[in-house]
């Protein structure tokens, strides 16, 4: 399915809103074992637990030694589900700036009308901050949707994707923004 982020960057956060949804699931890999702290003494006793004797060995996926157990007893490998619980915006930042600038002399002594219009390239920039130093990687789609007053942008990233929360993580998006008076 893959997860999908919309935000609408208000001026403020109470003039702002972000919805998340979905979820990404795959087999577990070797750093996620050691994120979620799957040790071989602790994954033998669940094992032990299970079958009523504790096992030498016992893996959370293929390739295994032995003809791939996995493949010879038609088990299914251990995953890992990653579900969106929750989406909050924490602040916003926003520092008004003048764009552009444009000074129009008329240098002759009768009145006439000048092309007013000014516009430039502005980049407007969202962040991510994260409260766990953890890790986790995701190898499917993210959409994602962002909006600020006027603007925005938005697209849908197919990729493979390690996060460890304690990171920031930042996006930034160019357009061009002006007006026209004639």
């Amino acid at each position: 399915m893959g997860i999908e982020i919309s935000i609408k960057a208000g001026a403020d956060a109470a003039t702002s809103s972000v919805s998340a949804s979905g979820s990404v699931q795959h087999i577990i890999t070797d750093k996620e074992r050691k994120t979620f702290d799957i040790e071989d003494s602790g994954l033998k006793s669940a094992v032990g637990k299970y079958f009523g004797k504790k096992p030498n060995d016992a893996y959370l996926h293929s390739p295994t030694p032995w003809d791939d157990l996995y493949k010879t007893y038609g088990w299914s490998e251990v995953q890992t589900i990653l579900d969106v619980k929750s989406a909050k915006i924490t602040g916003i930042t926003s520092e008004p700036v003048i764009v552009a600038t444009k000074k129009f002399v008329n240098s002759s002594s009768k009145k006439a009308t000048f092309d007013a219009s000014i516009s430039d390239q502005v980049t407007n920039t969202t962040e991510s901050n994260w409260s766990q130093t953890d890790t986790i990687d995701v190898g499917q789609k993210i959409t994602y949707d962002v909006s600020f007053l006027g603007a925005g942008g938005g697209g849908e990233t197919s990729m493979s994707y390690s996060h460890s929360w304690g990171q920031g993580g930042s996006e930034s998006k160019s357009i061009t923004v002006g007006s026209a008076q004639e």
